[in-house]
């Protein structure tokens, strides 16, 4: 059986399930799908020199973003750029130790367990025993929230969806293969990343732990002109 941990959406929106830029979620259809190969991401390296990030997704491109994710590996301890209106998850992924401090609350990061934190908020981060590497989610906080979970695989979990939304699944350790409606036996390298649109059963076999990532939109969201 898979052990996850979870991550609650923000409570205080309703969300809908809305086609965005990753694709229609049109009733009725079979769901979409694709997968974004980490073999093909580039590392930016940070201003302040300290680390480097590869982008994964990020819709729409560009800084005005709705949502995106990234891989940031951390070389030293420093500060962390502001993203004033944006909710941040962060997964450890790699490395002992992570302790993040947002204003002037400090908290141990655990491996493979979400943590929330305000992207606006004056934060920093330290890494005593070393270099870390972590998993990123931004989202509008406006526009559109994330649900994380990070599930343990041994053998097979099975994955379902039965209303239209946006899913995303990325590998956090070695290979696992994904299986369903629109995927037949696709394997992910650590941190592909596998995005469904639409309803859907799925099933990812192996060994090791799978993010799974749900971008809901809220219902009083403002159309972009």
């Amino acid at each position: 059986m898979p052990n996850s941990r979870r991550f609650p959406t923000n409570p205080r929106r309703r969300p809908r399930q809305v086609p965005d830029a990753a694709g229609s979620a049109g009733t009725g259809r079979r769901p979409e799908c694709d997968v974004i190969r980490w073999a093909d991401t580039t590392p930016a390296r940070w201003r302040n020199g300290g680390g480097f990030t590869r982008e994964l997704i990020c819709v729409p491109p560009g800084d005005h973003f709705d949502w995106r994710i990234s891989v940031a590996d951390v070389a030293s301890s420093g500060e962390f750029s502001s993203f004033e209106g944006v909710d941040r998850v962060i997964v450890l992924v790699d490395g002992t130790r992570m302790i993040l401090t947002v204003g002037a609350v400090s908290s141990e990061l655990r491996l493979f367990a979400p943590f929330r934190f305000d992207g606006g908020v004056l934060s920093s981060c330290a890494v005593p025993s070393g270099p870390t590497r972590d998993l990123n989610i931004m989202t509008r906080r406006d526009r559109c929230a994330a649900r994380v979970e990070v599930v343990e695989v041994r053998g097979s979990a099975p994955f379902r969806a039965r209303d239209l939304g946006v899913e995303l699944f990325i590998p956090l350790g070695g290979p696992l293969t994904a299986s369903g409606v629109c995927m037949p036996g696709t394997v992910l390298e650590r941190f592909d990343v596998l995005r469904i649109v639409g309803a859907f059963s799925l099933a990812v076999t192996g060994i090791g732990h799978v993010a799974r990532i749900r971008i809901e939109h809220f219902t009083n969201w403002p159309e972009r002109p």
